[in-house]
């Protein structure tokens, strides 16, 4: 389904994601993260997104450029920007500085 779609508009962010989403249930994870990589490369603040190939890549031990993705996150969660899903980002690692951070939409004071 997602190949016809993406036949016709390649550049179809939420089908390369869908995409990737079927071939990470197929176990094909290489073909899987490219597909949501370039979601990513269309729809760079989409809701989730970032957090999501950031978590994707460390699972499958692709740990180049890892940090900078990760701090990218917490910063724009800082800012308030929903670019990772709740506790995603508690498997990054022991560094808790991040794991308790509250932002203005977050916040329940």
């Amino acid at each position: 389904m997602y190949r016809a779609v993406l036949e016709g508009d390649p550049e179809n962010a939420d089908a390369l994601h869908n995409r990737g989403s079927a071939l990470l249930q197929l176990c094909r994870s290489d073909e899987a993260l490219a597909s949501y990589e370039a979601a990513l490369r269309l729809k760079p603040g989409h809701a989730f997104w970032p957090g999501m190939v950031a978590l994707i890549r460390a699972r499958f031990c692709q740990w180049n450029g890892l940090d900078e993705r990760v701090a990218h996150i917490v910063d724009g969660i800082l800012r308030g920007e929903p670019l990772s899903l709740p506790c995603a980002l508690l498997a990054f690692g022991p560094d808790t500085d991040h794991h308790g951070f509250e932002t203005p939409r977050t916040h329940r004071g």
